[in-house]
């Protein structure tokens, strides 16, 4: 039996293709090597993700900006009722400002007997 193993084995070598043998640290720097090509792809993909959904939500955007530009404008108020509203209150605010002004200079301090007769006296 043991030749006939031997014979099967010595068989297998010389069917076989040869292959090269590499030793533990040139296989542990090859597995660190794809490791770090395995982390570069899934940043990667992860920026496609991102890039795609980026993508979606401009294309959502631009159809939202495409139905707003169909539909009418609608203002609130026309520029004339702005300025009629500006005009007013100015013209409010220089009818109060007269009108305090003028009460302001028309405001006398009480006087007393003796500031009285002392500005008959200067005259």
């Amino acid at each position: 039996r043991f030749e006939r193993e031997m014979t099967a084995l010595y068989q297998f070598a010389e069917d076989a293709e040869p292959f090269h043998c590499k030793d533990i640290v040139i296989a542990l720097d090859e597995i660190s090597q794809l490791e770090k090509e395995v982390e570069e792809l899934r940043i990667k993909a992860a920026n496609a993700d991102r890039f795609l959904q980026m993508k979606k939500l401009y294309e959502n955007a631009t159809e939202q900006l495409a139905v707003l530009r169909e539909k009418p404008i609608i203002t609130t108020g026309s520029t004339n009722t702005l300025i009629g509203i500006a005009l007013g209150c100015t013209a409010l605010g220089l009818v109060l400002g007269v009108f305090f002004v003028n009460g302001y200079r028309n405001m006398k301090s009480p006087v007393t007997d003796d500031q009285t007769e002392e500005s008959e006296d200067s005259l």
